[in-house]
C-alpha cells in the first residue's frame, strides 16, 4: 500500500474498525451449496467464452503446462467484458476476502489453513498485499522470517523473500483462489518503508515483478486501494510506469485500481485503457455503483470493497447479517461478477481471528454467490428501466444517517432485478417485505418460480403470478427474500 491518499487500506481501516460481529450459532453451516430446495435446482450449463483484453488466453494458458487444469481461477474476461473467465474459459463467479495484513502477520502453515478453510466455505479469491506494510501503526518492514523484499532498491527483488510469496500463491493455486496482490504502486508506501521510489522505480518493479510472475496463474493486480482524486495527477504516472513494466517483463494478468469511497476505477480516465476489472467501491447501497460500473462498459464490475463485518466505516447504523446479504444480493442483481467481503478482525489478524470466521455474516454471503453459482448467472442482465420488475421497486434512497447525511444499506428499500435476453431465468431481490409487479411477457414458456431464503438458503416453490408478495420473514427473522424465476 501507499500513503492515504494512493493506497493505504491499512491506516484507514484501522482508524475505522469497530468490533466484529460476535460468533454466531451457524458454525455448522460450511455446506454452500447453492440452493437447497425443496425441487432441486439444476446445475449450471457451460459454455466457452473466449478471452479478450489483457490478459493470456485460455488456449495460451493451456499451453504453458498444464494450467487448464485444477481448480478455477482468474483468467481472463468474456468478449463482451461483462465477466470473469477462467483457465478453460468458463464464467467464473468471485466470492473474495480481503486479508491486507496476511504477509505482515501469517506464518505459511496459517495461510494454508486459512485458504482451505475459506476454499471450503466457497471463498475463491483474496485481497492481500505483497509487502508487510499497509500504513498501520505495526507495520514491518521484513517478513517473519526477516527477509526485505528487496535487495538494495525496489527494481532488485530479493530472492528468501519473493521465494516466500511463491509459496503463498502456490497455496492459493492449489485451493483455487485468485490473488489479487495490491503492491500500491505509488511513492508514499515504498518510502515509508525506506525505500527510493519514482516513476522509473515503478517500472522497474513492474518488469521485475512481470518477468517473475508472467506465467502464474490466478493473478489480478491490484493498484491504489483508498486512492484519492486529488492524488490521480501525482500518482497516476508511477502507477501507470508499474503497468507499463510488468507488461514489459511478459505479464499479461488482469489489472485494476481501487479508487477513493463510492467510485469506480474508470471514474479515473488514466485507467479506463488498462483495466481488466471495473472496481466498485462503497459503503453505501452497493446497487447504485455496481450499475454505475455496469454501465460503464468498460471491463466486469466487482464489488470490491463495502461494509466489513462488524463495522461501519461511515457512521451509519452497525454492520449486520442484513446489511451484508443486501451488499452481496443487490451486487449480483446488477451486473457484478464478484463480491469481497471483509471482517475486521480478520483482515488485521487481531487476536481471537481465527475463530471469527465462522459466523452468519461470512455463511451468508458465501450463499448468495454459492445460489447465483447454480444458475447461468453470467446471462443475466440488469432491469435497469423497470421492463420486468414493474413494480414494488421500491425507494432508491440517497440520504440518511451517514457522515456527510447519505443513506446506509439498511435505510434503502430498493429492490434489484435481472433477466436473461430470452427470459430464460430471472431473478429479484427484495429487502423488505412487500408485492411486487412482474411482467410475466418478458419471461419463456414454462416459467417456474422460487422464493429462496437468504438466510437458510433454501427455496421453495411458489405460484409465477404477475404480482407476487414476499413469503414474511426468512430464517433469520427479517424480511427480505430472492425471487428466482426459470424456464
Amino acid at each position: 500500500m501507499a500513503g492515504r491518499g494512493a493506497g493505504n487500506a491499512g491506516a484507514a481501516r484501522g482508524r475505522r474498525w469497530v468490533a466484529a460481529v460476535a460468533l454466531g450459532l451457524l458454525a455448522a453451516l460450511l455446506l454452500l451449496d447453492a440452493c437447497s430446495s425443496d425441487s432441486e435446482p439444476p446445475g449450471p450449463s457451460r459454455s466457452s467464452a473466449p478471452v479478450d483484453g489483457p490478459s493470456r488466453t485460455a488456449s495460451t494458458a493451456a499451453t504453458e503446462g498444464d494450467e487448464a487444469a485444477g481448480p478455477s481461477v482468474v483468467e481472463g474476461t468474456s468478449t463482451d467484458r461483462r465477466y470473469l473467465v477462467d483457465q478453460r474459459g468458463e464464467p467464473l463467479l468471485l466470492l473474495a476476502e480481503t486479508l491486507w495484513d496476511a504477509r505482515k502477520k501469517l506464518t505459511l502453515p496459517q495461510t494454508r489453513e486459512h485458504f482451505a478453510l475459506r476454499s471450503r466455505q466457497g471463498f475463491n479469491a483474496v485481497l492481500l498485499t505483497p509487502f508487510p506494510w499497509t500504513g498501520a501503526p505495526d507495520d514491518r518492514t521484513t517478513d517473519l522470517a526477516g527477509n526485505h523484499p528487496f535487495d538494495g532498491d525496489v527494481t532488485h527483488l530479493d530472492e528468501a523473500y519473493w521465494s516466500a510469496f511463491d509459496r503463498v500463491l502456490a497455496t492459493a493455486r492449489r485451493d483455487g483462489i485468485t490473488v489479487f496482490v495490491a503492491p500500491g504502486g505509488a511513492a508514499p508506501g515504498f518510502e515509508a518503508a525506506g525505500y527510493s521510489y519514482d516513476d522509473a522505480a515503478a517500472r522497474g518493479l513492474g518488469e521485475a515483478l512481470g518477468r517473475r510472475y508472467a506465467s502464474t496463474p490466478g493473478i489480478v493486480w491490484l493498484f491504489g486501494v483508498d486512492y484519492l482524486p486529488q492524488d490521480w495527477a501525482r500518482y497516476d504516472p508511477q502507477m501507470m510506469a508499474f503497468v507499463e513494466g510488468l507488461r514489459a517483463g511478459g505479464d499479461r494478468h488482469l489489472v485494476t485500481v481501487q479508487l477513493d469511497n463510492h467510485s469506480v476505477s474508470s471514474d479515473d480516465a488514466t485507467w479506463r485503457p488498462v483495466l481488466g476489472i471495473e472496481a466498485a467501491y462503497t459503503y453505501r447501497p452497493t446497487y447504485r455503483m455496481v450499475l454505475r460500473g455496469y454501465e460503464q462498459d468498460v471491463a466486469p464490475v466487482m464489488l470490491i470493497e463495502s461494509n466489513f463485518e462488524g463495522e461501519n466505516n461511515e457512521g451509519g447504523p452497525p454492520t449486520t447479517d442484513e446489511t451484508l446479504r443486501r451488499q452481496a444480493y443487490w451486487t449480483l442483481t446488477s451486473g457484478g461478477t464478484g463480491v469481497a467481503y471483509g471482517s475486521g478482525p480478520v483482515w488485521q489478524m487481531a487476536p481471537g481471528w481465527q475463530d471469527r470466521r465462522r459466523t452468519p455474516g461470512a455463511l451468508q454471503t458465501a450463499q448468495a454467490v454459492s445460489l447465483f453459482r447454480s444458475v447461468d448467472w453470467w446471462r443475466l442482465v440488469p432491469d435497469v428501466d423497470g421492463t420486468f420488475l414493474v413494480s414494488g421497486r421500491g425507494d432508491d434512497t440517497t440520504t440518511g444517517t451517514l457522515e456527510g447525511g447519505f443513506a446506509d444499506v439498511l435505510e434503502s428499500n430498493r429492490a434489484t432485478a435481472a433477466i436473461t435476453g430470452d427470459g430464460s431465468l430471472a431473478a429479484v431481490y427484495v429487502p423488505t417485505s412487500r408485492t411486487i409487479g412482474l411482467d410475466l411477457g418478458r419471461l419463456a414458456a414454462g416459467a417456474r418460480a422460487q422464493w429462496c431464503d437468504p438466510v437458510s438458503g433454501r427455496c421453495k416453490d411458489a405460484s409465477l403470478t404477475a404480482r407476487m408478495r414476499t413469503p414474511g420473514s426468512n430464517a433469520g427473522g427479517d424480511q427480505d427474500w430472492l425471487l428466482l424465476v426459470r424456464s
